[in-house]
């Protein structure tokens, strides 16, 4: 999952290349929902890093909410999350 995490990521942000340099995405956690933005730079890094630890990427302005009750837990300017915690994702087109 990890690879396809930052592949993704990566498309939509080429896609997304002149219009904008961040792309807002929701991700599903063991923790609970994440709410954030992710730049170019931080999927670069983090395909770079990608490896059997499964490698991290940083959320920008992320806000956490928990699964039961969808309250926000959380806000964090940056957020760094191990790629293979993810269980899904969500990239939102403005």
């Amino acid at each position: 999952m990890s690879d396809a995490v930052v592949r993704r990521l990566g498309e939509a942000l080429a896609q997304a290349a002149g219009e904008r340099e961040l792309i807002a995405v929701i991700i599903y956690a063991p923790f609970g929902i994440v709410r954030a933005e992710v730049a170019q730079a931080q999927v670069r890094d983090a395909a770079r890093l990608l490896g059997e630890d499964g490698g991290v990427i940083e959320l920008q302005r992320a806000t956490v909410e928990h699964y039961s009750n969808h309250l926000p837990t959380g806000n964090y300017e940056s957020l760094y999350l191990n790629l293979r915690e993810i269980s899904g994702f969500v990239i939102i087109k403005d």
